[in-house]
């Protein structure tokens, strides 16, 4: 049982860590999908269009890492603050510079750079800190919160970037995004905490390599942690192989259906993960992680194939429409299952002094396998049928669900399920 005084505490965390991360999360999502329609209307260049969205991308990989080094060596608290006031400062510094000039595009280049690696500490330094700010009760149910914050970014972003756009000159818009993250740092400021025991790996004076190789060690010695990174790996990989490239290509040059009938499936998608963050919770009190596992990645296999099967048969586009619309919030829910128990179950097993380095090292990997797929898959639809894909990977999917039933069966697994 809690005390009333860690339920105030666990509360008030909570309240401040949705406000600070929603502010930031959707701040970064808003800002980076408007700065690109503001490159395509002044280059008119479709490829300065997507290189604005790569460099939002690519240094969150690269920068992950030592993301990871910082948060474990200095204070989680401080970086999450500094983090979300550089972010703050830079749309500051961006906006009066842009009061007698209109922006250049290397301006906008150089701070969606610079957004992408203070936004990376920030997330690095939130997720290590979620075992600290609340109580073990709790870490769940932030996690799930964590997610939703996500997934409502994902929605919510782009639309609310065009309305951005479409509504206001692109320098106000900047000036409101620089007091969001000042106003964001300053209510983490008052982020209670709980308080740290006295680490010797803090204290030791080593480069940031050798810390980085520290964590690679760590990571590679845990039989559990390689566990979970290879569901997380097979997860990001299996949806950018099956999901990401063929499904658009089915809608819109297969089925050809309208703009609206692809927009509606898309935001299936996370509606379905705000769906299963809701569930979360109910769903691991009752049944144990592995068996949860098996069952979503068996879904999504399942989903996977039943995007093929109806190109085979012939059905009315629009029911196939309304199909890939459920599937996709299936899909959500399946993909909410596993990635927010996953986070809990890290932060449960992986001390603190070592955390950040863990999480960063387990983003970073999981990212880059995620183009592996997307490139795979464009290169095969050139030669494949589209719905080949899909099946294709739904099979890959089927198998790896057997794999991890027989060799989690023949070792003790962890007992995942929470009280």
């Amino acid at each position: 049982m809690l005390s009333n005084s860690s339920k105030n505490v666990d509360s008030r965390n909570l309240i401040l860590f949705i406000t600070g991360k929603g502010v930031s999360v959707f701040g970064s999502s808003i800002y980076t999908f408007a700065i690109s329609l503001y490159v395509l209307k002044i280059t008119g260049s479709a490829f300065n269009f997507a290189t604005t969205l790569l460099l939002g991308i690519l240094p969150m990989i690269l920068f992950a890492p030592f993301a990871g080094i910082m948060t474990d060596r200095f204070s989680k608290k401080a970086l999450i603050v500094c983090s979300d006031s550089l972010n703050g400062l830079l749309f500051l510094s961006l906006f009066i510079l842009s009061i007698n000039k209109s922006l250049s595009v290397t301006a906008i280049y150089f701070t969606t750079v610079l957004l992408a690696i203070f936004s990376t500490l920030f997330m690095v330094s939130m997720e290590a800190a979620k075992p600290a700010l609340v109580s073990p009760e709790k870490r769940l149910r932030i996690n799930a919160i964590s997610k939703i914050i996500d997934s409502l970014s994902a929605i919510l972003g782009p639309i609310l970037g065009g309305i951005a756009f479409a509504l206001f000159d692109i320098r106000f818009f900047i000036l409101i995004n620089a007091l969001s993250f000042l106003f964001s740092a300053g209510s983490e400021l008052f982020l209670k905490f709980k308080p740290s025991m006295p680490l010797e790996a803090k204290a030791k004076k080593v480069s940031p390599w050798v810390e980085l190789k520290e964590g690679i060690q760590y990571l590679n010695a845990s039989g559990e942690i390689k566990k979970l990174t290879s569901v997380f790996i097979f997860i990001n990989f299996f949806l950018g192989f099956s999901i990401q490239v063929p499904l658009p290509y089915i809608i819109n040059t297969v089925l050809m259906l309208s703009p609206k009938w692809f927009g509606l499936i898309n935001s299936a998608f996370p509606v379905g993960l705000i769906t299963g963050s809701l569930l979360v919770e109910k769903i691991m009190a009752k049944f144990d992680y592995n068996k949860i596992l098996m069952s979503m990645v068996l879904i999504m296999a399942i989903c996977s194939i039943l995007i093929g099967i109806p190109l085979l048969l012939s059905w009315p586009s629009t029911g196939i429409g309304v199909l890939y619309g459920l599937i996709m919030f299936t899909f959500g829910i399946t993909i909410a299952l596993i990635d927010i128990p996953i986070m809990y179950i890290l932060q449960d097993i992986v001390p603190e002094y070592i955390l950040g380095r863990i999480l960063s090292l387990v983003s970073s990997l999981v990212k880059l396998f995620l183009p592996l797929g997307l490139i795979l898959s464009g290169l095969l639809l050139q030669s494949l049928s589209a719905y080949a894909l899909p099946i294709l990977g739904g099979i890959l999917a089927l198998l790896y669900s057997f794999g991890y039933h027989y060799f989690v069966t023949i070792r003790k697994p962890c007992s995942n399920t929470i009280s």
